[in-house]
């Protein structure tokens, strides 16, 4: 066999062995290109069946029902509190039984003598405990048993027995004027929360311990709005309606 023979046989040859590897790479790549399009393919078949599955009503149902149920024995207050807020009562509005329509002038508590007058900021001397002390109100004289009166209409807010003014009467007068009415006799007096008219009887008179050196006497004081004032002028009056 000639030279030139023996190269085309071997050219044949790796030729030949050139096109089995070929077509087996050719075939095993179609496999794996087939095999991953059916696994793409499953995939995406199970998403959408797992997409597509429709909610079973009666499970939507069970879902609806349950939103108003109690939950942990806890109970539902909601409607309850609609209806207490829509038919809760108005708010009391103010009413004019407290209201103190006052008299144009006043009256005097007892229509006697003074004893002593209101001090302002002056100091005058106690004969009962011997010292030198203000005075805050005017003293009149008087009876046991003489009948005081109120200075004008009003409200009864007090009535108690003091250890040192004896039993004390307040009345609130309006206006902010307050009378303290002190050494009337225990028993006697109006009751707190009575409304009066000017010149009632309030009480009678009997002692004023801290002041009894003095006699029997009503000590009568006033306020203003808490602060504490000459009878006389929380009255609007004069030394000349004084005896």
């Amino acid at each position: 066999m000639s030279e030139k023979q023996t190269q085309n046989q071997e050219l044949k040859r790796k030729i030949s062995l050139y096109t089995i590897i070929a077509v087996c790479l050719l075939v095993a790549g179609s496999a794996s290109y087939l095999s991953a399009k059916r696994s793409i393919t499953a995939r995406n078949d199970s998403v959408k069946i797992t997409a597509s599955v429709p909610v079973s009503e009666n499970l939507q149902t069970a879902a609806d029902s349950r939103v108003n149920d109690n939950v942990g024995g806890i109970a539902d207050d909601r409607t309850r509190a609609v209806s207490e807020t829509t038919t809760a009562a108005p708010p009391e509005t103010t009413t004019d039984k407290d209201f103190i329509l006052r008299a144009e002038s006043f009256v005097l508590p007892i229509d006697t003598q003074v004893l002593k007058n209101y001090s302002d900021s002056q100091i005058v001397y106690s004969k009962t405990t011997d010292d030198w002390r203000s005075h805050n109100g005017i003293d009149f004289s008087g009876n046991m048993g003489d009948p005081v009166a109120a200075v004008n209409n009003g409200i009864v807010t007090e009535v108690y027995s003091d250890s040192l003014w004896g039993t004390v009467v307040i009345i609130d007068h309006g206006d902010g004027l307050i009378a303290k009415y002190c050494g009337l006799g225990k028993g006697s007096t109006v009751k707190a929360g009575e409304k009066v008219k000017i010149n009632q009887k309030i009480g009678n008179l009997s002692e004023v311990p801290i002041e009894n050196a003095d006699g029997i006497h009503l000590h009568f004081e006033t306020t203003i709005d808490g602060m504490t004032v000459n009878p006389i002028i929380a009255m609007g009056m004069n030394e000349n309606d004084f005896k």
